[in-house]
């Protein structure tokens, strides 16, 4: 639901503030859900509750975006880095999901109403930010029982209705704090039919339904906190237009227990977490598809246990990180019981890290340097297929990946530098460096059989994998200024990155996978496989208080990749884009209009037979009254002139028995009137 409210209520305030620039602290934006002041020295954008999808919360951030497969499946991207190379964890947990497609992406699994903040760190994130940061760092925080104060009550309710989508989003949350104890709980229920783009084109397999809960409970003295929580996805068929299946179902739980303790002057941070996932998906329920021996239904699961432990003192951080998952997939045709694909099989994927960080500030400079050490090591069991009994090729696929060594090791290290200099009271300026490496993902190495389970790549394309790939490896340096005083505030920011080992589908040169390839989808296969390559751009921030009535903000990213092997742009990178953002505020009333441009993006990867993409401009519009202090009430317009487009980083339509059709970028939702409400106590 991207243009659900896309940018109706992103207030952009992602500023420097006057206290992080006195203070030297990193450089963090941070999205928060319907926050009733504007204040520009509070470095934060808004968003409403009644986005379903959380990467559209990230189209407010300097240099962020969205690959979008689905309505509730996109893919957060940063400066040209998306997918697994951008980390993405939700209350300090790397998220991992049970589909090799991405259709449950990381950000998928967290809640827009129980969320308290999302933080992207801008520029080169600090080495404790994430086990892997090479290409950025999403941290959804959610709202936790430890944060509510003794005696404390809290109940929130909300909901919208949309009519592009006859569709409605009604959530609770309930919460009660007490002198050693306090618990907090939440449901959430989403439900949309498909959308109309603003052609008045129905886009197939567009359609929503989900369900989320769960339970926080704390227990806390004047030293510690003790957490525990829960959460539920129960995701229905849902559709994931750009890929070749839609969600049957998602079922998720999600188990953390968290320890806060000050011993003397030493912060300890630790937790342990548990998340399991089973997740069904068809070609045929929600999609056109009359040719029954086509059929095909995918059942994948994913286990993960994941730790975190953490120790600050004095200017010093130690700390250690890690998980280990299992993933599996099969495929099957219902209508045959013979047919299978064993497409991943017990693929196991561990990474354990430790790392180190030491900050000062002397005189007017602060310096931010640390290391991480990191090893990783994956594995996976034989594979087989029904169709290799038939196919010489398959066979020999079949037989050249299980007689291969499967089991492989990287260690990878990151560091990371910054030096910020407060110039005067309104100026600073940073200089930051990195060395960051990232192994490969479990699908570009484990994917045996030319399909398209590539972690969202959503091109169309078939892939197999690479189970040798290198390590990416880039060398970073970003630097930027900050200006502020009372009523204005600027941050640009220009980057060059350098990439080592870049991992990029290539021609295939395996006869048995091409040829599979062709029979299969009518061409040959890329192959996962190690380029060089580089990123470069800048993106600035801007606010302006015009008075205590009206306030201005706006934002500019850019961002190009280019082949540094051969003479080709990068794959799937976000063309020049900016918004602006007007907001006015009298009384109990506020209102805001918002302008999103994007420039046409012909720089596109001819090796990957990307297209090139149209320009737009969109307007959006949302007015908020306050009843009371308990109750707001909303309306607004999303996409106000029913603007027809389709974004670059939108994969292809894949859904037959639609209006788009099939191979077509697939197009944001037309004109989408709203009404909706927010109840505190």
């Amino acid at each position: 639901m991207k243009s659900t409210l896309n940018a109706i209520t992103l207030c952009i305030l992602s500023l420097p503030s006057s206290f992080a620039l006195a203070n030297g602290e990193m450089e963090v934006i941070t999205v928060r859900a319907q926050a009733n002041q504007f204040d520009i020295s509070t470095q934060q954008a808004t968003a409403s509750v009644s986005l379903p999808d959380v990467s559209d919360w990230l189209l407010s951030v300097p240099g962020a975006n969205a690959n979008k497969n689905g309505q509730i499946s996109g893919i957060a991207q940063y400066r040209g880095y998306y997918g697994d190379q951008v980390a993405v964890a939700i209350d300090g947990v790397k998220q991992i999901g049970a589909g090799p497609n991405a259709m449950d992406a990381p950000l998928s699994y967290a809640s827009p109403l129980l969320i308290e903040s999302v933080d992207v760190y801008r520029g080169i994130a600090p080495v404790s930010s994430a086990l892997d940061s090479m290409g950025g760092v999403v941290k959804v925080n959610q709202k936790r029982a430890a944060d509510i104060e003794n005696n404390e009550r809290n109940l929130a309710l909300n909901g919208a209705y949309l009519n592009n989508f006859d569709g409605y989003n009604v959530s609770a949350v309930a919460g009660a704090g007490f002198e050693s104890f306090a618990v907090n709980s939440y449901v959430a229920i989403q439900n949309a039919d498909d959308y109309q783009d603003g052609e008045g084109r129905e886009v197939k397999s567009s359609q929503i339904e989900r369900v989320q809960y769960g339970v926080d409970a704390a227990y806390r003295n004047t030293q510690s906190s003790l957490g525990l929580i829960w959460q539920r996805t129960d995701t229905k068929p849902t559709g994931t237009v750009a890929l070749p299946m839609d969600i049957d179902y998602v079922e998720s739980d999600r188990v953390k227990l968290d320890y806060q303790t000050n011993i003397n002057e030493i912060s300890v941070d630790a937790f342990v977490a548990y998340h399991q996932a089973e997740h069904g998906m068809d070609n045929f329920s929600q999609r056109l598809n009359n040719n029954g021996q086509k059929h095909r239904y995918n059942t994948t699961d994913v286990e993960n246990l994941s730790y975190f432990a953490a120790a600050k003192f004095d200017h010093w951080q130690f700390g250690l990180e890690g998980y280990v998952s299992e993933h599996g997939s099969r495929i099957t045709n219902p209508n045959n019981a013979m047919f299978y694909v064993e497409n991943f099989n017990h693929v196991e994927d561990n990474r354990h890290s430790l790392f180190a960080e030491w900050q000062a500030k002397v005189n007017k400079l602060r310096h931010l340097v640390g290391a991480r050490i990191k090893y990783n090591d994956a594995d996976a069991g034989i594979v087989s297929s029904s169709m290799a009994m038939m196919n010489p090729n398959i066979k020999a696929l079949q037989e050249q990946f299980n007689n291969a060594d499967r089991s492989v090791s990287d260690t990878t290290v990151d560091i990371s530098y910054s030096g910020k200099l407060q110039h005067a009271e309104h100026y600073a300026s940073e200089l930051s460096f990195g060395f960051k490496q990232r192994a490969a993902s479990y699908q570009q190495r484990y994917l045996w059989l030319p399909m398209q389970a590539t972690g969202g790549l959503a091109d169309g394309k078939t892939y197999i994998g690479n189970i040798n790939l290198n390590p990416e490896t880039a060398y970073q340096v970003n630097l930027s200024w900050q200006y502020q005083v009372d009523s204005f505030s600027i941050s640009p920011q220009i980057f060059y990155h350098q990439i080592d080992d870049y991992i990029q589908g290539t021609p295939s040169q395996n006869m048995p996978a091409n040829m599979v390839g062709n029979m299969m989808a009518g061409q040959a296969p890329l192959q996962f496989n190690n380029i060089d390559a580089y990123l470069y751009g800048g993106d600035v921030n801007m606010a302006w208080r015009l008075n205590n009535a009206w306030h201005f903000t706006s934002v500019v990213s850019y961002v190009k990749g280019k082949r540094d092997d051969i003479k080709d742009d990068l794959y799937r990178i976000a063309p020049l884009n900016g918004r602006i953002t007007a907001f006015y505020r009298q009384g109990d009333w506020q209102s805001l209009l918002t302008v999103s441009a994007y420039a046409k993006q012909t720089n596109v990867s001819e090796l990957n037979n990307e297209k090139e993409s149209a320009g737009y401009a969109t307007l959006d519009w949302q007015l908020d009254y306050d009843v009371n202090s308990q109750l707001r009430l909303n309306v607004g317009i999303s996409n106000l002139l029913d603007k027809a487009y389709s974004p670059h980083l939108n994969g292809k339509n894949r859904a037959m028995g639609s209006d788009i059709n099939v191979g077509e970028g697939v197009p944001e939702v037309g004109r989408n009137a709203f009404v909706g409400f927010n109840y505190s106590l």
